[in-house]
């Protein structure tokens, strides 16, 4: 009986981690609200902002979208962790993205790769293995502001 139930506890408790968890609220440019990041991420589009609220998000994140900025409500106050730790947390692949005001801990790989054009990635706190990443495509331009 006690090992029906173990096994049950653990089988849900990997469904939960492998899923992405969340402790906040994110909202999307359409006002709509979201468990996870890359729920809202998927719902979105081109040129929308996506706002997450305080709290600990355990996901991977791939941003393929144009123009979208992902920013933390609270500066430091959103802090995301792997699911997958042996993956970026979170992944850019889409020109013009912007990322702000995140904690990303955790993690064997990258925090924050970057593998596109005109992205802004600020005042990010990283203390994953690999720190950030970032390849320029080979038609990008470079440009560093004081």
């Amino acid at each position: 009986m006690y090992r029906k139930v173990f096994i049950l506890l653990l089988a849900t408790f990997f469904a939960v981690a492998l899923s992405g968890t969340a402790s906040g609220a994110v909202y999307n440019g359409k006002g709509d609200v979201y468990d996870t990041i890359q729920g809202a991420l998927d719902d979105c589009r081109p040129g929308d902002t996506i706002r997450v609220d305080d709290g600990t998000y355990t996901e991977n994140i791939q941003i393929n979208k144009e123009n979208v900025f992902l920013t933390s409500i609270n500066r430091g106050a959103v802090v995301i962790n792997p699911a997958d730790p042996n993956r970026p947390v979170i992944n850019v692949t889409a020109d013009g993205v912007g990322i702000r005001g995140f904690n990303i801990t955790g993690g064997n790989d990258y925090g924050i790769v970057v593998n596109a054009s005109n992205c802004t990635v600020s005042l990010n706190y990283i203390t994953t293995a690999g720190g950030l990443n970032l390849m320029v495509p080979p038609t990008a331009q470079l440009g560093v502001t004081p």
